[in-house]
């Protein structure tokens, strides 16, 4: 995480007694982190898709796509990987799961190999990316349902040794959890 990000999460979620809460992890998910992009149409790109070198049109995807800004070297980045690879395997007949990236399929292959990360992979460059003014940091996850943002973060855990670790993966899980089905129960 960010020295900014770790700061904010410093003075945000640690309880009176130096332990960190499941309320005081939601909360800080729940921030208003990106809220000015809450409810706001999806920004299209197209990239192309490392699966098969077709253009990905972000406008051809599942009702609801989960969208993560990433790149191989970036802590927060690699730390979340097995996090969001458990929500993909929750959810993938339901929503897809996108992983957008500015580096080189060689790298990501490469990357790949010793860890999974089972996202449709796709490249942009990362001009094009910062065009899309979606991205504050990495890596940037946003939860999309019929086009429209309902959830935006940014950073992550990625110091093993802090206390904060597990319980913002565990976190992470839950309050992503908690947006698909809500927007899976929209549809009902």
């Amino acid at each position: 995480m960010s020295q900014i990000n770790q700061s904010i999460m410093d003075t945000t979620i640690i309880s009176s007694n130096n332990e960190i809460t499941d309320e005081e992890i939601q909360e800080y998910l729940s921030n208003p982190q990106g809220h000015e992009r809450k409810g706001t149409d999806m920004t299209h790109f197209s990239a192309t898709s490392f699966d098969d070198d077709e253009i990905f049109e972000s406008t051809i995807t599942k009702r609801i796509v989960v969208y993560n800004f990433w790149y191989a070297s970036c802590a927060p980045c690699i730390e979340e990987t097995p996090m969001l690879n458990a929500l993909q395997k929750k959810y993938k007949d339901k929503a897809d799961f996108i992983a957008v990236t500015f580096e080189s399929r060689e790298r990501i292959d490469e990357f790949l190999k010793n860890h999974p990360f089972t996202f449709k992979h796709v490249y942009m460059d990362r001009t094009n990316i910062d065009l899309l003014e979606l991205t504050m940091g990495y890596p940037t996850t946003l939860i999309v349902c019929d086009n429209k943002i309902v959830y935006y973060k940014y950073g992550g855990p990625s110091d093993k040794s802090s206390p904060y670790y597990e319980p913002m993966l565990k976190g992470m899980y839950k309050k992503y959890s908690e947006i698909i089905e809500a927007s899976l129960k929209s549809f009902e």
